[in-house]
């Protein structure tokens, strides 16, 4: 291939042409506005593009008084962006010709490359890439249906949604899907906010959906930005963009698909993508203070949210509700409770003002002012709540006002209020508005919704947008070079790691190990535990084998001289350790709590420190926790307070309460030795990290070197 441009641009400068571009050829375009291919043209003529406009088909002269070129090379302008809507093989061609007649970037609008799951469509979508990559031209998509840019007045594809005029606004929203755009256009409008920009990434032949995130960070019209994700390709590089958009105070909310099994073989299908461990991208959303949310009305409902409030730290901790209604009250309760979201006690000055208010009722929160005072009291009661210095935010759940007037009287108290504080004001109406009230309340600037569970998934976004809005607190700062370490990884071989050599790295990396000793032969083992000090454990130590317990090599309890020859005795007739290649003298630990650790990789997001209650524990509850690597002592210290085990060990009843700094130290440790290996160690496994009076200890390890995991 020959290109004709000078060099490749960098994603974001292609970016800053694909939505502001002074020149659009929509090749492939039809006569027919019905068809997809004739879509566009009508689209983009209807959003008043300024820019100037050519179109490629050789069997017409003009479309829409458009004059039509039989390709685009014969076009006379240069061509900033081409949408391509031919075939797939076609549209292949159509790239190619495009790169050559200089064009800056290609949006590729057809389907049939990678997602269709055969070989023809994986090479057709290899051609481009190839094409993005030798010529200099930036590809989006294939299988996309286009970009819109409301601020700039550009629409550019063939959903529905490219049809309709969208509000401008500082939402950005970044798509796996492109038919969901009329579904975001429609919640935009209902919820009173407008788009800045949208982008289908398609099959990411060559922008990807990171490229895109990266501009809008840096995009002075974009404030909120919305994700609806399958997959993520770089973990680290998602973090570093996430993190860059915290030092700007952007807000980001995410829909990650295929969070189920059925939904990850559906993602699969729709864009032959893996989708991930769920619980991996939970972790990694919420260390990355990202909202994560499960419906696009929650997407859409957060990244309102965001728009129309300013987060802000210190800002007080918990949820005031006021409702008129009894039954509202026990919804509201419920509906914080599932939302993870914190009701306040209200203070001294705020329980004041309320007992001064005529009521019927008792004083709790949620507040109900049905029996407080009833509407006339409305901007009493809400100020008082509002000033409470414990109250992040107000929510009014006005669903049994009987009359305009009533509701009337209960805005103009909520606008008051609201004025008269910093503090979000928000109002859920299950029962519906009228348009006057969605106007009382769009001037009053106050948030609305309609639906109590897309509500309190907003609530809970904004929550997790004030409690992690400033990431710089508590950053990982990378290890010192671990020469010891670096050694003993490049002295040790085999498929996984013995016992010996797996608790050695631990040593390495500061973990505190249980007391042992290697012995070459089993003749040895009876030395070694009369230095030692009985109990004992005698493990077998054969190559290749990780579950050693499993295939009898592993002897417990054992008390005595005699008890230890016996066992030597069984080990020595145990088919499977007659390939030992060595035996492990260890003490016998004496353990109240047993943790299972380790180091997890997940393709594309990278490693994962992992923990949680081991031994039967283990089956009884779900208690795993995951936090993304790297990480600092800070960030693991409050997935760890947050977790069962956290919680466990903070509890009165713990008599050990100086070992969850230990723990905590074992684990930041186990952290720093994931990041010092690197891409060294796929896999890091502690069970059972046991914990007792004499304090935290690795009593077992399994170290997997990375490669090694397919061969195993």
């Amino acid at each position: 291939m020959t290109s004709t441009l000078k060099a490749r641009l960098t994603a974001r400068e292609t970016l800053e042409v694909l939505f502001n571009p002074r020149s659009v050829a929509i090749i492939g375009a039809s006569t027919n506005p019905a068809k997809l291919s004739g879509r566009p043209l009508s689209n983009l003529q209807r959003s008043q593009y300024s820019g100037e406009v050519f179109v490629v088909n050789p069997r017409v002269e003009h479309i829409n008084g458009v004059r039509s070129y039989p390709g685009i090379d014969k076009i006379p302008s240069p061509v900033d962006v081409a949408f391509i809507v031919v075939p797939a093989e076609q549209a292949v061609d159509a790239a190619l010709a495009a790169a050559h007649a200089g064009a800056k970037a290609a949006i590729i609008g057809v389907s049939g490359f990678a997602e269709s799951g055969d070989d023809r469509g994986r090479d057709l979508q290899s051609r481009l890439t190839r094409i993005a990559a030798e010529t200099g031209m930036r590809i989006v998509g294939p299988n996309t249906n286009g970009i819109y840019n409301a601020v700039a007045g550009l629409s550019l594809g063939y959903n529905s949604a490219h049809g309709e005029d969208i509000p401008a606004g500082s939402i950005s929203i970044v798509s796996h899907s492109g038919a969901m755009l009329s579904v975001f256009a429609n919640r935009l409008k209902a919820a009173g906010v407008g788009l800045s920009k949208f982008v289908a990434v398609g099959n990411e032949s060559d922008l990807d959906m990171l490229d895109y995130f990266d501009y809008l960070v840096d995009d002075s019209a974009t404030e909120t930005i919305a994700l609806l994700m399958e997959s993520i390709a770089d973990g680290r590089r998602f973090k570093e963009i996430a993190a860059r958009a915290s030092l700007k105070h952007k807000r980001i909310a995410v829909l990650k698909l295929g969070q189920s099994a059925e939904g990850a073989q559906a993602t699969a299908a729709h864009s032959s993508r893996l989708a991930g461990s769920a619980r991996s991208y939970e972790a990694l959303f919420a260390q990355l203070g990202i909202a994560s949310v499960t419906t696009p009305e929650a997407l859409i409902a957060s990244a309102a949210l965001a728009s129309q409030t300013s987060p802000q730290p210190g800002s007080g901790t918990g949820l005031g509700i006021i409702t008129y209604s009894g039954a509202a009250s026990s919804i509201a309760a419920d509906s914080a409770s599932n939302a993870g979201l914190p009701l306040v006690a209200f203070g001294a000055e705020t329980m004041s003002v309320l007992d001064s208010v005529p009521r019927s009722a008792p004083i709790t929160n949620p507040l109900d002012i049905g029996g407080v005072g009833g509407v006339e009291h409305s901007e009493q009661v809400f100020s008082a709540i509002s000033g409470d210095q414990d109250v992040r935010l107000v929510l009014v759940y006005a669903h049994v006002l009987q009359t305009t007037q009533q509701r009337r009287a209960v805005f103009e108290a909520l606008e008051t209020s609201r004025s008269n504080s910093a503090k979000p004001h928000v109002v859920l109406a299950p029962g519906g508005l009228t348009d006057d009230e969605i106007r009382w309340l769009a001037e009053a600037d106050v948030p609305y919704y309609t639906d109590t569970a897309v509500c309190f998934a907003a609530l809970a976004s904004y929550w997790r947008w004030v409690d992690t809005r400033d990431l710089g607190n508590g950053q990982f700062t990378a290890p010192a070079e671990n020469a010891v370490l670096t050694s003993l990884l490049e002295a040790v071989s085999g498929v996984t790691l013995s016992e010996h050599d797996s608790l050695n790295v631990l040593d390495a990396a500061s973990l505190p190990t249980v007391e042992r000793s290697y012995c070459a032969r089993l003749e040895d083992v009876g030395s070694a535990a009369e230095a030692m000090g009985y109990p004992v454990v005698l493990k077998a130590i054969v190559e290749g084998i990780a579950h050693k317990s499993d295939l009898g090599l592993v002897e417990v309890g054992i008390n005595s001289a005699e008890e230890l020859a016996a066992a030597a005795g069984r080990l020595r007739e145990n088919p499977a350790a007659s390939s030992a290649v060595g035996y492990l003298v260890e003490r016998m630990m004496a353990s109240d709590l047993e943790v299972i650790a380790g180091v997890t990789n997940e393709p594309g997001l990278g490693q994962f420190l992992v923990f949680g209650l081991g031994g039967i524990l283990a089956e009884a509850m779900d208690s795993i926790s995951l936090v993304p690597l790297p990480a600092s002592r800070q960030q693991i210290g409050a997935v760890l307070s947050q977790s069962r085990l956290g919680i466990l060990l903070a509890s009165e009843r713990w008599r050990h309460r100086e070992t969850a700094e230990q723990l905590l130290d074992a684990l930041t440790n186990l952290a720093d030795l994931a990041e010092a290996a690197g891409d060294r160690i796929a896999a890091i496994d502690v069970n059972p990290l046991s914990i007792s009076s004499a304090g935290v200890t690795a009593v077992d390890a399994l170290v997997i070197l990375a490669g090694q995991l397919d061969a195993s």
